[in-house]
């Protein structure tokens, strides 16, 4: 996948589909686009302490499903 390499940004889509940030740490399949995430969580998005969470095995997905990842959005 072109332009997928370690300390990219991107977006990480929640159970609840808000979409989160993301610091690509790992990846672990560059041609289909599957990667390990450092995902930044709000304030609101958990009820404990941590605030941050590594999610591994995430695939790409254009269409935004939850556990997926895609290229953030233009503003």
């Amino acid at each position: 996948m072109e332009g997928l390499t370690e300390g990219r940004m991107v977006h990480f889509v929640l159970n609840d589909h808000t979409h989160r940030p993301a610091v690509v740490v790992d990846v672990q399949n560059n041609r289909d686009g599957v990667v390990e995430l450092f995902v930044m969580l709000a304030l609101n998005d958990t009820a404990d302490a941590d605030r941050s969470m590594n999610v591994f095995n995430v695939q790409y997905d254009s269409t935004f499903r939850v556990g997926t990842w895609h290229w953030i959005e233009r503003a």
